[in-house]
């Protein structure tokens, strides 16, 4: 029991390991998401020691050990490690999951053992192909996994979908092995085609989330292509604007000054209350104080009636100061009030 105990301590460390580099959109400081990683660990041995003092059939005590492990490492990692979207962690924790149980049923396979195995061999490769994977995600996959992470604003929950049904499949199989009354090279077969499927889903989930950030990001272009069209054709109606005032300024002082050699007086009042009211009927319509968005609003304004379609709109902003008008001009097309 005390090896099972010693393999189940080494395993639980790992997994600390691992939840605090998982965490791409860490919920604390360095020292926040260590304290809740080593938070894991002592309550998952404590879980441990709690399954064994309950007297729970050896038969039974790893399932229910691993089904504990997998509920409470994901609530730790939802609710005190990661600030992601749920289903984005979720999709993480999958994956790592389904490494977890390669590592298991490769150790089985090549010592003979089943779960709550331990010796000197064990241990060692337990500890060995953690850190050779852990080695392999900070150094190639890490830095690239969370940019494209962070840039992917939706579409992962199919993703995670796929993960997790990866999972359950992957769980199921290790569950099998353990429960083979022999263990031995003729099950090596049906463990690795299954873990070569498991891994040509990652390749292809991989692919798709490569695939759906560019996507994002070819829609964010366009975005700013859009905003910047728009903002284009202000300007220009701004300086056609300036000139047909221009000349309208000069046409206006002409009648004032015909009508005033006239001592027409009270045409003079008719015709500025009616220079007014045209004034008014030709002015363009300020949404936002900001030119850029002003620009793009009128462009939808546009739009909107070339399709016979009303067009209302409410714009509440509060500071912006710090944020380019691009920028502000892209969130507003992707939240529109």
């Amino acid at each position: 029991m005390m090896e099972a105990l010693i393999t189940n301590l080494i395993n639980n460390i790992f997994h600390s390991v691992w939840l605090y580099h998982l965490a791409l959109e860490p919920r604390h400081d360095k020292r926040g998401q260590i304290f809740f990683s080593v938070l894991f660990t002592v309550f998952e041995e404590m879980s441990a020691l709690a399954l064994v003092m309950l007297h729970v059939p050896s038969n039974l005590i790893h399932l229910v050990g691993f089904m504990l492990f997998a509920v409470i490492l994901t609530l730790m990692f939802l609710c005190t490690l990661s600030a992601s979207h749920p289903a984005k962690s979720a999709f993480l924790l999958c994956s790592y999951f389904c490494l977890w149980t390669f590592i298991y049923c490769f150790i089985s396979l090549v010592t003979n053992s089943i779960a709550g195995a331990g010796d000197a061999v064990i241990w060692g490769l337990r500890i060995g192909l953690n850190l050779f994977f852990l080695f392999v995600y900070r150094r190639f996959f890490r830095d690239r996994l969370k940019r494209i992470y962070l840039e992917m604003q939706g579409g992962y929950g199919m993703l995670t979908i796929s993960s997790v049904m990866t999972f359950v499949l992957m769980s199921a199989i290790t569950i099998y092995h353990n429960h083979l009354t022999k263990i031995g090279a003729q099950n090596a077969p049906f463990v690795i085609i299954s873990y070569l499927f498991a891994l040509m889903i990652y390749l292809l989930l991989f692919y798709f989330l490569k695939q759906t950030t560019r996507m994002y990001q070819l829609r964010q272009l366009k975005l700013h292509e859009e905003l910047l069209t728009a903002r284009l054709s202000g300007y220009e109606q701004i300086e056609q604007d300036a000139k047909q005032t221009r000349h309208d300024f000069h046409h206006h002082n002409t009648v004032i000054a015909n009508l005033a050699k006239q001592k027409d007086y009270a045409g003079i009042l008719s015709y500025l209350e009616e220079y007014e009211r045209i004034e008014e009927e030709k002015a363009i319509p300020q949404y936002s104080t900001d030119p850029a968005l002003n620009s793009l609003f009128l462009a939808y304004q546009k739009k909107a009636e070339q399709k016979g379609i009303d067009f209302k709109i409410c714009v509440h902003l509060r500071e912006i100061s710090g944020i380019s008008s691009v920028d502000l001009g892209k969130r507003q097309i992707q939240r529109p009030t």
